[in-house]
């Protein structure tokens, strides 16, 4: 009884059973489990709670939600929803701890296919029962302090464009791209207003508080428009400037 570091040795690191899945898998089988972490993969949060008796969840939810593609968002609001009462929202939360009943699990993996089993980590196993009985305390007085998720902050989550999906890359000079980004975002402004333009220069868009992610995916991405603004289609855009390298 004591601790044990857990970590990826050659066997492992080569593609072979990960020791931070065993040591997972092992720990929540018919126990009460209390997870603490903030980026998650759908597939294996599922895994490792049905393999539990019992299971509560604090995470970012925001963090959590944002950090997703539109699908994988799409999944979690689902899964959120169909376990509302076992999820608490804690922002800025990051640790990774899962606390059973006798042994608790530490580390600096996430608590998704590729943190468990695709990236260098440490962990910690704890089987010293002061130090477990310490954990849940320090758990439950998180779940205390914490809040079940709102349906109106998990939809705007997911409608959220903080963070956005890659865009390829395109060989354009940086001025033909912010004016075609400027052209879509004038664009848009035409379409949700009605019919009032209102034009935009250059230089005034150069000043605007859009962060370079925002910028991209107005200028080359579409779908990503579509999606999240559910306001224009392709059509709109034929014949409009940079049409072609939009699509």
């Amino acid at each position: 009884m004591g601790t044990k570091l857990i970590y990826h040795v050659k066997e492992s690191s080569a593609g072979g059973i990960s020791p931070f899945d065993l040591t997972i898998t092992e720990i929540v089988k018919n126990k009460d489990i209390y997870i603490v972490c903030p980026y998650i993969s759908i597939g294996y949060l599922d895994r490792i709670t049905q393999l539990a008796n019992t299971w509560h969840l604090i995470t970012d939810v925001e963090e959590w939600v944002i950090s997703n593609n539109l699908k994988n968002r799409q999944n979690i609001k689902n899964f959120i929803l169909n376990n509302l009462s076992d999820i608490h929202h804690y922002k800025d939360i990051h640790a990774k701890v899962i606390v059973a009943d006798d042994t608790a699990f530490i580390g600096s993996s996430n608590l998704t296919d590729k943190g468990i089993t695709g990236r260098v980590e440490m962990s910690v196993l704890i089987e010293e029962k002061e130090q477990v009985y310490e954990l849940q305390r320090w758990f439950k007085d998180l779940w205390i302090g914490s809040e079940s998720v709102k349906t109106q902050d998990l939809e705007r989550y997911v409608s959220s464009i903080e963070s956005l999906p890659d865009i390829p890359q395109v060989g354009i000079h940086f001025s033909q791209f912010l004016l075609i980004a400027v052209l879509n975002i004038q664009k848009i402004l035409f379409l949700y207003c009605s019919g009032t333009a209102y034009p935009i220069s250059t230089w005034a868009a150069s000043h605007l508080t859009f962060n370079a992610s925002f910028l991209k995916n107005m200028a080359f991405n579409i779908s990503w428009l579509q999606q999240f603004l559910s306001i224009i289609s392709p059509a709109d855009l034929r014949g409009y400037p940079g049409e072609q390298i939009c699509v």
